[in-house]
């Protein structure tokens, strides 16, 4: 629709400024609320009314409130969403891992469809199907288990504060979702400037995710054998690895080998948090901790990590973006380390 390159940056840095500044809230007025499972699935259809609003009024200005609407309106949906699999798991038994996979193969699926829809319909058709599939996503939002949390005097429990070793965790995964951003912002580019096509870039993606499948499907034997707190160092600590070997190398097999570890860099990773938060706090704050994890990753991280690499793109170059992401995602790592030992030490 003739954005400039401003205009696209601004609308996309909405999204994860509406995380940072609303997720709490939402996830506040979930948890308070008589009706939580009307509260969510109320937002999501209005959120995805609203964004089939971007096809009617294409202009700078009224996507940018369209996307703002749609950004607030879901901005704790997935926080709320993964409390209540967690709490489900300590229940069923069901690993929240086989949960989410279906998440990952449905994004599998989606990209694929989504790319025929727009060859065969155009750029408008793909809001349109985005819009329909997101009202649909509504319904299941009516089954979901909650805990005692909720309800009625929902707002009144989780006031206790975070542990310190929490702390920690929230700084770190501000500085791994920043790398993240990184990686996930310039791959493509890194593709392109190796002189490789799109479809490598696409094929490389594609692969890490169904990695991330796999990773998710195990990751009951994985959190038997070893401790979440080592997994998310492990995991951290390979992500940081896959940004130094794509910034120092251009081969296309290096490349889509390298990926591979996206199942530890983010399957294992997300997994990880949500089992510390699940296994050392009290049920009453665990939906709080999940809301403050998205709003310093996905919020804080992902602003951070948008505005840096484009600094640094525009300064030294795109090698030197995954070089400074691998110090970053190093570092989140031996912050977690750091604080493993003040949680070895705790009660």
């Amino acid at each position: 629709n003739g954005f400039s390159g401003l205009q696209i940056g601004i609308v996309l840095a909405l999204v994860p400024l509406c995380k940072f500044v609303f997720t709490s809230k939402w996830t506040n007025l979930f948890g308070a609320s008589p009706m939580p499972h009307l509260f969510a699935a109320s937002s999501v259809l209005l959120a995805n009314i609203a964004l089939y609003f971007l096809v009617l009024f294409p202009t700078f200005f009224t996507a940018a409130i369209i996307v703002l609407v749609f950004s607030a309106l879901r901005v704790g949906l997935l926080p709320a969403v993964d409390h209540c699999s967690m709490e489900f798991f300590t229940k069923s038994g069901i690993e929240y891992g086989k949960m989410r996979m279906f998440g990952s193969i449905g994004f599998i699926a989606s990209t694929v469809v989504m790319g025929k829809i727009v060859d065969i319909w155009g750029v408008d058709s793909i809001v349109i199907a985005a819009s329909v599939l997101g009202c649909i996503s509504a319904v299941p939002l009516f089954f979901l288990q909650l805990g005692d949390g909720f309800g009625k005097n929902g707002s009144k429990k989780g006031s206790e504060a975070f542990p310190a070793f929490f702390y920690f965790i929230l700084v770190a995964v501000i500085f791994y979702f920043a790398s993240f951003k990184f990686f996930g912002s310039f791959f493509n580019i890194k593709i392109n400037e190796a002189g490789y096509s799109q479809f490598h870039a696409g094929a490389i993606w594609g692969f890490g995710i169904l990695c991330e499948v796999f990773v998710m499907f195990y990751a009951g034997s994985i959190f038997k054998k070893y401790k979440a707190v080592n997994v998310l160092i492990l995991s951290m600590f390979l992500g940081a690895i896959r940004l130094f070997v794509v910034a120092f190398s251009a081969n296309l097999v290096i490349l889509y080998a390298i990926n591979l570890l996206h199942g530890f860099a983010f399957g294992a990773y997300h997994l990880s948090v949500l089992r510390l938060i699940q296994q050392k706090l009290p049920e009453k704050i665990r939906l709080k901790a999940q809301s403050r994890y998205s709003e310093m990753s996905f919020g804080l991280g992902a602003i951070i990590g948008s505005v840096m690499s484009g600094i640094i793109y525009d300064i030294a170059g795109v090698n030197a973006i995954f070089t400074i992401g691998g110090l970053l995602a190093l570092s989140s790592s031996i912050i977690v380390f750091i604080g493993g030992k003040k949680l070895a030490t705790s009660k």
